[in-house]
């Protein structure tokens, strides 16, 4: 599993326009401070989760999601350093992670004719 690595020129390609470097950069450490206390090495595969979180707190550092003044209103979408429970799941699995799992109750192994199913269980004579 390769580390991550992700740069000011992600976050502008992802956003769509240009953004300061030094400021970009701040919000791209923090996002990865953000996914490498739930997984680390934080995986390759989770560019998008990290440019998600960092693009979110660099367009509305303050997590402000509407502003009213005087007669005029603008709505957006929530800002700020969140990681919301579907990327916290998504960052777990791309590490390797929280995914399914499965167990046997019976105890059969398979290794044998007496791990049988249902024939070593269940026995017919």
């Amino acid at each position: 599993m390769t580390a991550l690595s992700v740069t000011s020129d992600d976050l502008a390609a992802y956003l769509g326009s240009e953004v300061d470097d030094d400021r970009a950069q701040l919000f791209l450490d923090l996002a990865m401070d953000l996914a490498g206390a739930i997984v680390s090495p934080v995986p390759a595969a989770a560019k998008a989760i990290v440019l998600k979180v960092a693009a979110s707190g660099y367009e509305s550092p303050t997590g402000r999601s509407q502003e009213l003044i005087g007669p005029y209103q603008i709505s957006g979408p929530a800002g700020g350093m969140v990681m919301s429970k579907s990327d916290r799941a998504a960052l777990r699995r791309l590490a390797g992670g929280g995914g399914a799992f499965s167990f046997d109750p019976l105890g059969i192994t398979g290794t044998g004719e007496d791990d049988d199913y249902p024939a070593a269980r269940f026995p017919t004579s």
